[in-house]
């Protein structure tokens, strides 16, 4: 089975193009975006093989990140106020982020 047929990647790929829909008709883009999201969705849907099977049971992407940030602030405040786990806590609280390459001129 390839990754973008794995049940779990599909239902994510699904959950992604559910929160764009949901962030169109809620109101959070502006309707010039419309456009893109559905160039955006369509191009998800068809890289995962959505459009020939879909999936019926998306998850709320936005429950799922503010569980996760939820838990996030829990696990920094319970640890103990200690200088060595300064640095603990600021890479919990961070974003994780990949590095960006920086273009040399040249």
């Amino acid at each position: 089975m390839s990754g973008k047929t794995h049940p779990t990647t599909r239902r994510l790929a699904a959950s992604i193009i559910k929160f764009l829909q949901d962030s169109q008709k809620n109101g959070t883009l502006d309707n010039e975006d419309a456009e893109s999201m559905e160039v955006a969705t369509g191009i998800i849907s068809e890289s995962f093989g959505l459009d020939a099977d879909p999936v019926t049971d998306p998850v709320n992407l936005l429950q799922v990140f503010d569980l996760y940030e939820k838990t996030r602030e829990k696990m920094v405040d319970h640890l103990p106020n200690d200088s060595r786990l300064t640095c603990a806590r600021s890479k919990i609280l961070q974003p994780r982020m990949k590095p960006t390459r920086q273009k040399q001129n040249g």
